[in-house]
């Protein structure tokens, strides 16, 4: 029953170039500029644990112009679904309560997502507890 945290965006997100609001006077004040908020957008995306890739996808789209994000390229682009690191701190957390070593969760989770199926009934609600308590046993080594 491995744990996961989910990160869902609720509203659109959009996406463009970003830009100082200060004139540059040459091409050289305008590369150091570039550089500078680039830095500190990949530095915002790290500490958000979102990829820089999302910078490069921005740097397309002119700071006049806004690219809004359908729910694939959210997904592609790893705004839906999981945070790494949240994970890793949960994942953590689960496997030193059992007293095991991440290697051996991770080795009971993939066990519990391939032994406990979710099976069709007409009560799937019932199925999917039937499931979670499959991969909880196995998870605690029982």
């Amino acid at each position: 029953m491995g744990v996961r945290s989910v990160r869902w965006p609720f509203g659109r997100i959009g996406l463009h170039r970003p830009y100082s609001t200060a004139y540059s006077l040459n091409q050289t004040e305008a590369r150091k500029s570039f550089l500078a908020i680039n830095g500190e957008v990949k530095n915002y995306l790290l500490e958000m644990n979102i990829p820089d890739t999302v910078l490069m996808v921005m740097n397309r789209i002119p700071p006049a112009e806004i690219k809004w994000l359908t729910n694939t390229e959210k997904d592609e682009l790893q705004f839906n679904g999981s945070d790494p690191v949240h994970d890793d701190e949960i994942e953590s957390i689960w496997a030193k309560r059992i007293g095991i070593s991440r290697q051996e969760y991770y080795r009971r989770v993939q066990e519990g997502n391939n032994r406990c199926i979710l099976t069709d009934g007409h009560d799937r609600d019932k199925a999917m507890i039937a499931v979670l308590e499959c991969r909880s046993r196995i998870l605690e080594g029982k």
